[in-house]
């Protein structure tokens, strides 16, 4: 499946061996509202200049937040991803529990054979903010958490072979945003996307 530089890094956040992973989110999926603040389409590029890339957030079913991406290359056509997030909000942080997802209709395509696209595996947790200039700004857990896991500061599996670096997050829900919520978030957080909202006016019928 052809896919462009910032779609296939994203993509391999969630497939990935080499990225960290948690088997749990920051809060309960049932209890979460999507954060409106969110909601709409964005357009960015990632810190390395790459670009554009299109974010879709669309409100889902069980108040869920379903995220659209694509990526258009020139002369190439667009890739596009989808994923499955649900925010959690403390007082001082907003965090993304974000899963890929293949929706009903690709499903019926059978595009988890023939295309494929990841099945979810655990939680990719990432870290956002809205600025005062309506800029989004994303950040995706890096490696560094591994050394924290073998500290014994937090749960989890650290594994290594000669190639890859495997990272899980064994951690339960409430421990884990404890932690982030104390710790620098500098160590565990890399700056991935920076987007802004796109206004959207619908046409006149």
């Amino acid at each position: 499946m052809r896919q462009s530089a910032v779609a296939w890094c994203f993509l391999l956040c969630i497939i990935s061996a080499c990225v960290p992973r948690s088997e749990r989110p920051l809060s309960d999926p049932a209890t979460a509202r999507p954060d409106p603040r969110l909601l709409g389409t964005w357009i960015g590029r990632n810190v390395d200049g790459e670009g554009p890339v299109w974010l879709h957030f669309v409100e889902g079913e069980k108040f869920a937040t379903e995220i659209v991406m694509v990526c258009p290359e020139a002369g190439k056509g667009a890739d596009t991803s989808f994923y499955v997030m649900h925010p959690t909000l403390t007082v001082r942080h907003s965090y993304m529990n974000v899963r890929s997802f293949v929706p009903t209709n690709l499903l019926s395509l059978k595009v988890g054979e023939d295309l494929k696209y990841p099945k979810p595996e655990g939680y990719l947790l990432c870290k956002y903010e809205i600025t005062s200039e309506g800029i989004l700004k994303i950040w995706l857990l890096n490696e560094d958490i591994g050394e924290a896991i073998q500290q014994g500061r937090i749960k989890g599996e650290v594994r290594k072979d000669e190639y890859t670096k495997d990272i899980v997050i064994t951690e339960s829900t409430e421990n884990l945003l404890q932690f982030f919520e104390r710790e620098n978030h500098r160590g565990f957080f890399q700056l991935f996307l920076i987007c802004r909202k796109v206004e959207e006016k619908l046409p006149q019928p």
